[in-house]
């Protein structure tokens, strides 16, 4: 689920479906975690495959979470 396998193909991966929160128009800016969620909601099969992503990008450094006001910033990257 998490990575692809034998018997998950890379699109069905969740290190695949990530990069949905990395389109261009999310660069830099600082968004409510619901509010994203429901601009990517139809990518994911399941919330908690949008939370793993959120995890990947914060563990990559792509992203931070403000858990008391409930917002993921993004990180100002060169390479972005």
């Amino acid at each position: 689920m998490i990575t692809p396998s034998k018997f998950t193909p890379l699109e069905k991966s969740v290190i695949f479906k990530m990069i949905y929160l990395l389109e261009p128009e999310f660069h830099g800016k600082e968004m409510k975690i619901v509010e994203l969620y429901r601009k990517v909601e139809k990518k994911f099969t399941g919330i908690d495959e949008f939370i793993y992503s959120i995890d990947i990008l914060y563990i990559l450094g792509y992203a931070d979470v403000d858990f008391a006001r409930g917002v993921l910033r993004y990180a100002h990257r060169d390479n972005m």
